[in-house]
């Protein structure tokens, strides 16, 4: 029965993000590190003078406002966190530690801290990332956003042929991308699902949105797939070329082809009459021809 006791002054604290315990410590002027993902290195979390806390966030009801900065393709709990944070249940918090594990979490941290939902009052809060990803090979970029940041437009026009991750990207770098690579008489396609990605996607050649993105992303996107991943997307392209290559082939023959009777009608080896038969015949064929499928069977 006394163990049962403690087990059940435990499960209590868990019911509060912000418990007796986190006083307790707080007011003994230690250190909150807040963590949303069990990768984080335990040394980080016993650190002198410091104590950890997994962000949790029990007795969630409506989730409408993280799901409008997110999108509701994540996870409920990385959804529950960003409620909670956008509410101000965390503010308890001195810094928080993020490594790149989940995709989902990571997400809602970023949102945190664009947001500024954590450390209202505390100057000496902070975000921490970790694990920025790993390049392919020797020659390829990887850049957090101060990075960035400290980077002239010149430097990053030189970078962006070998730039292949821009890690925590804000709204502002996404758009500053965008207008460099235009900038290089690119032509660029953003693809993008929350309210962060907006300004990009207004910017890019090609905006383009998942179905299950937050309403402005859909609204401000060219285009908008019913998928609810991006591997659509490579099937898009393909059809997209094929499409344009089957325009190209048949503006070729018509013009060919028309050309042709011209000449042979001009110099009276045709009547009019079988002219104009070769033309809606050739007409009907290459209509014909361009009802076959843009990708072959084995690609679709």
């Amino acid at each position: 029965m006394r163990d049962l006791k403690h087990l059940l002054y435990f499960e209590n604290l868990l019911q509060e993000a912000n418990n007796e315990l986190i006083a307790q410590a707080k007011a003994e002027g230690k250190v909150c590190v807040a963590y949303t993902c069990e990768n984080v290195p335990e040394p980080l979390l016993n650190l002198p003078g410091c104590f950890s806390i997994r962000l949790h966030a029990p007795h969630t009801g409506s989730m409408d406002i993280a799901t409008y900065y997110m999108t509701n393709l994540l996870c409920e709990p990385s959804r529950a966190l960003l409620e909670r944070a956008i509410e101000g249940g965390f503010n308890f918090s001195d810094c928080v530690i993020t490594p790149d594990g989940c995709t989902m979490m990571n997400r809602c941290v970023e949102n945190m801290e664009l947001l500024h939902t954590m450390g209202e009052g505390n100057p000496k809060f902070f975000h921490e990332y970790m694990e920025i990803a790993f390049k392919n090979t020797e020659s390829d970029v990887a850049l957090s956003s101060a990075e960035l940041a400290e980077k002239s437009d010149e430097e990053v026009k030189a970078l962006m042929p070998n730039l292949r991750v821009v890690a925590r990207a804000l709204p502002t770098d996404k758009s500053r991308l965008v207008r460099l690579a235009q900038e290089l008489d690119m032509v660029v396609g953003m693809t993008g699902d929350g309210v962060n990605d907006s300004p990009a996607l207004s910017e890019a050649d090609a905006g383009i949105a998942i179905s299950t993105g937050a309403a402005i992303a859909k609204e401000i996107a060219d285009i908008t797939i019913s998928a609810q991943d991006l591997f659509c997307l490579v099937t898009l392209r393909k059809v997209s070329e094929g499409m344009m290559k089957r325009i190209g082939s048949n503006y070729c023959r018509i013009i060919g082809f028309n050309a042709a009777l011209m000449l042979l009608g001009a110099s009276g080896i045709i009547t009019p009459a079988m002219s104009a038969l070769l033309h809606n015949s050739s007409t009907v064929a290459i209509s014909l021809a361009s009802m076959k499928n843009y990708l072959e069977d084995n690609a679709q």
